[in-house]
């Protein structure tokens, strides 16, 4: 079930609750259902025609729901919604438009013509090669596992600094530790000592990466997700993320125009450093892992400092009056 978060100054019309869990499937719903389950609270969100009033925001998992798709936003079970009503004065946006339904029979229709689509398109594939089937199953199940989890290091970075929720960073700390044991495992059985001979395909490392890390980080930021999160977004049914999609294909194009130029003047030039050629596999894997654990160990003190999820204070000086 998705999670609803109310601020503190209007907990006195949700029976105190900082937050409850509704079974709605999007945004709309959500709304219907708080609104029966607290009457007082019906007031302040909707008005006589049964609309969204304008001041009133929601946030699905840190996003503008006005910016994804209003009332029809789906929802997940693990997403956090937070309301935030806006202060007089303010900038305000107009009432959405959108009716408050459920869709319940409409979304369970999408989902059949979905599955009959996929399995199609499986037998398709399986006519064609095995392996284009197989790549294809591994492919639906990666997504429906990556959808499931919410993996998003977006999220990830978000829901700590915002919500002070520190689970889908600590999930991937343990992912990155998993892998880096995997990996270590498969390296050593091809090259069994890395100090000699054949090195590890390694690539530079200089201001290009920071750069570049920097320029991808800011991408995530405005499209709201990374590459798993933006596919697995799409999916879900926002808009926004098949652009950001056009924006990564775009930029990939410009960067493979350019590539034979960068490459060579610039990327290949920088210094190579690869932790098990200067330290040998078993203190390079030791070393890997005491840093994630320090990391999680950062995380668990982040969420401490605010009890895990953050809150608003009651205000303490002049307050002005909402609309």
């Amino acid at each position: 079930m998705a999670t609803l978060y109310f601020p503190t100054f209007l907990r006195r019309m949700t029976e105190g609750q900082a937050q409850v869990e509704v079974t709605a499937d999007e945004l709309g719903a959500l709304v219907a259902e708080v609104s029966e389950r607290f009457p007082d609270l019906r007031v302040h969100l909707l008005d006589e025609t049964g609309q969204l009033r304008p001041y009133v925001r929601f946030f699905v998992n840190g996003q503008d729901a006005r910016a994804l798709q209003g009332l029809a936003t789906p929802l997940q079970p693990d997403d956090k919604v937070t309301l935030v009503p806006a202060v007089a004065g303010g900038a305000t946006a107009k009432a959405s438009t959108l009716p408050i339904l459920p869709g319940i029979r409409r979304h369970i229709l999408y989902g059949l013509l979905a599955t009959v689509g996929a399995l199609l398109v499986l037998l398709f594939y399986a006519r064609i090669s095995t392996s284009l089937a197989i790549f294809w199953t591994f492919g639906l199940a990666f997504g429906f596992v990556v959808q499931r989890s919410r993996f998003c290091f977006t999220s990830a970075f978000r829901d700590l600094f915002l919500l002070q929720d520190g689970r889908l960073m600590k999930g991937v700390i343990v992912g990155l530790a998993i892998a880096t044991v995997g990996f270590t495992l498969i390296m050593y059985k091809a090259v069994p000592d890395p100090t000699q001979g054949m090195a590890g395909n390694v690539y530079p490392t200089g201001w290009h990466t920071l750069l570049g890390g920097l320029l991808f980080g800011t991408g995530m930021v405005v499209a709201g997700g990374c590459a798993s999160g933006t596919l697995y977004r799409m999916g879900e049914g926002y808009v926004a993320q098949w652009v950001a999609l056009l924006g990564m294909i775009a930029g990939s194009f410009v960067l493979a125009l350019h590539w034979e130029w960068w490459w060579p003047n610039v990327v290949s030039r920088q210094p190579k450093f690869w932790f098990p050629r200067a330290l040998g596999w078993g203190p390079a894997l030791v070393l890997t892992l005491i840093v994630l654990f320090g990391f999680y160990l950062l995380v668990v003190w982040w969420e401490s400092r605010a009890g895990g999820i953050s809150t608003w204070e009651e205000p303490t000086g002049p307050i002005r009056t909402f609309a």
